[in-house]
């Protein structure tokens, strides 16, 4: 969205459910965008990540760090598919995601500094509660 509320760009992604849950609502800067070697590959070997940095108390008391957008797999087999999952970072859902993502945040890095995102997944208790690392988010 820019700053009249237009929106920009939209990507179809996921958060969880592995080790984490839901990645928790609020507020980030994505200030670093890492494409060599950063371990998310998507079905066709496109790896990167964009780190994001909580803005305020986003965080407080949640026992987990390593907040990320990267993709994930995506392979359609006919009647159904299967997606990737994260351990709790928001995940683009195969390259036909993750590359216009990736493409659209490297124009946008080459005339701004930082990224601010806001995270609203409705009905995400991962804020409300953590047990140990893990979010409960039922």
């Amino acid at each position: 969205m820019d700053a009249d509320g237009n929106e920009m760009a939209s990507f179809d992604a996921i958060s969880g459910p592995m080790g984490n849950g839901l990645m928790p609502n609020g507020d980030y800067k994505a200030t670093q965008l890492v494409t060599m070697n950063a371990g998310f590959p998507d079905e066709t070997g496109l790896d990167f990540k964009l780190i994001l940095v909580p803005v305020g108390d986003v965080t407080k008391g949640l026992q987990r760090g390593s907040f990320r957008v990267h993709p994930v797999s995506f392979v359609n087999y006919g009647t159904y598919s299967i997606t990737g999952q994260t351990e709790g970072c928001i995940g683009l859902i195969g390259n036909k995601n993750a590359a216009p993502f990736l493409q659209y945040i490297q124009n946008y890095y080459q005339t701004h500094s930082f990224i601010m995102l806001n995270v609203s997944i409705i009905g995400n208790e991962n804020v409300k509660k953590q047990l140990g690392k893990k979010s409960n988010y039922q």
